[in-house]
């Protein structure tokens, strides 16, 4: 398995654990709720404005589910890449144990 994978992993997931990530998160989602409080308090916005808080809305939203995804992505690399050692393992021990074919068998 790749050690890299494990050590991010580990890195992503003292991220997600430590105070510094709850206080971004608090932050941001302070800032998701006054750019959507925004738009919905200004009825004359122009359609450009719109479109840059709802942007800027779905960015921020992004960079909240980021260390969840992530996290998911490295847990399911690294379980494929056990998956792919053990096969390996297997087909190996297979080639190993398997007799020799016998005359007229082939």
């Amino acid at each position: 398995m790749s050690r890299k994978d494990k050590t991010n992993l580990k890195g992503v997931e003292t991220l997600k654990s430590s105070r510094g990530w709850t206080y971004i998160r608090e932050v941001m989602e302070q800032e998701i709720v006054s750019a959507a409080m925004g738009m919905a308090n200004n009825a004359a916005m122009p359609v450009e404005e719109m479109h840059f808080r709802r942007g800027s809305i779905w960015a921020a939203k992004q960079l909240l589910e980021l260390p969840d995804k992530l996290e998911l992505h490295l847990e399911s690399l690294i379980r494929l890449e056990a998956a792919d050692e053990l096969s390996d393992a297997t087909a190996s021990f297979n080639i190993l144990t398997k007799s020799p074919p016998r005359p007229g068998e082939e």
